[in-house]
């Protein structure tokens, strides 16, 4: 039987080459007097198709080689060689990775770099917004994050060459909506701290509502974070909603806090517990110096702080949480909490300086050297808010609040 003879081009425009099984291999040279690169396709059209771009993205100056690797390898070197070498916080790099790991290479792992479009990452995108059951579609605001994540990783293929055009370019993303919800009144609040008096994670509420801490915040506090008299607390970690774990908290968001008196009495009191619960010898409890701890003294579960917010559905039945029994809105969130201590210190006059201080904020570099300074500032301030959160009806009434 005669040698079937392949289909040969000229020098440099690539060679289309059938095999026993139906499919064709391409092969193009990246560049003259380099090991050509191969390629397989399903059908002849399909070979020459793919050996037509191939050489047209050669000769726009694109590594096809490079180019040719799967979007899994790209990705996982430019979280390791460039993303990580920004020096950003754990949390950040962790934030990035699920986005990444979550959301991204799902879709795309297994494509050839330079082969995925911009229809291939605009679907990608849509299917995040409109994901079947039992997952919910993402927030409009996570898709953002995982489109900011995309860019990057595509802007720097394009930056070195591998690919010749950022195929996130233009993408349609759904509008954050950045209506801002009235603020919580006064007596709702006040009407939580009633009701979880007493409970475990009493003072975790007290310390949200007072000092505008997040979540990860008020959950990573140890004992350490305080002075002798709880007087004085450093906020230096936070908890990973997902992992649970502690590390740092957002950037710029290391600070030292004034404690106003009566918050400090508080503290005093959850401290004197949670060393009443180490000597309690039939408790199944070990301190790790956490200062709201769970019942066997490990750090509270963010997921479970959410529940007690919350509530939760068990064998078909719901159970109101906090949020439910103090008669907050039902869009209200955790988060909520940041902003009624913001706008009540906006109402004792306190400067913007001082609250962005408080909350953890990075606007004008509040800087380590400033912030011994400000707390005499600092306590006055939360000293007249928290006379408001605690005053009664006749003493709001005398102040016009």
């Amino acid at each position: 039987m005669a040698k079937r003879k392949s289909d040969k081009a000229e020098y440099g425009s690539g060679s289309i080459y059938p095999t026993k099984s139906g499919s064709f291999i391409v092969q193009v040279r990246p560049r003259k007097g380099a090991k050509p690169l191969r390629r397989t396709a399903p059908n002849r059209e399909a070979a020459e198709a793919l050996r037509a771009e191939l050489v047209r993205q050669r000769d726009e100056g694109v590594d096809i080689e490079k180019g040719s690797q799967l979007f899994d390898d790209f990705a996982n070197y430019w979280y390791q060689e460039v993303y990580l070498q920004r020096g950003r916080s754990e949390r950040q790099d962790k934030h990035t990775a699920d986005m990444l790991e979550l959301h991204i290479l799902p879709t795309l792992s297994k494509r050839i770099l330079m082969s995925i479009d911009h229809a291939e990452c605009q679907q990608l995108i849509n299917d995040l917004r409109r994901r079947p059951k039992p997952k919910r579609p993402l927030a409009p605001q996570t898709i953002h994050h995982v489109y900011s994540v995309m860019k990057q990783i595509f802007g720097k293929a394009a930056t070195m060459g591998y690919i010749r055009r950022d195929p996130t370019i233009g993408l349609e993303l759904p509008e954050i909506d950045r209506a801002q919800k009235p603020p919580l009144a006064l007596v709702t609040v006040q009407r939580l701290l009633e009701i979880i008096e007493g409970t475990r994670t009493a003072i975790n509420f007290h310390l949200m509502a007072t000092l505008g801490l997040r979540i990860g915040e008020t959950l990573a506090i140890r004992r350490i974070d305080f002075n002798d008299d709880f007087t004085e607390l450093w906020i230096r970690r936070a908890l990973n909603y997902h992992t649970a774990k502690a590390g740092d908290p957002k950037r710029k968001s290391v600070r030292l806090l004034a404690v106003p008196p009566h918050l400090a009495e508080l503290c005093r009191s959850q401290w004197a517990s949670v060393l009443r619960q180490q000597e309690d010898s039939s408790a199944d409890f070990k301190n790790h110096g956490m200062f709201c701890p769970s019942e066997v003294g490990t750090p509270i579960q963010p997921r479970n702080f959410e529940r007690v917010w919350s509530g939760q559905t068990k064998k078909g039945r719901f159970y109101p949480g906090i949020k439910q029994k103090a008669g907050f809105p039902d869009d209200a969130v955790l988060h909520d909490l940041r902003a009624f201590t913001a706008t009540m210190l906006v109402d004792v006059d306190a400067q913007p300086v001082v609250i962005g201080h408080l909350l953890g904020h990075g606007a004008k570099n509040v800087t380590e050297k400033y912030m011994r300074r400000h707390l005499p500032t600092m306590r006055r301030a939360l000293e007249r808010f928290e006379n408001v959160l605690w005053g009664g009806v006749d003493d709001q009434a005398e102040t016009g609040t």
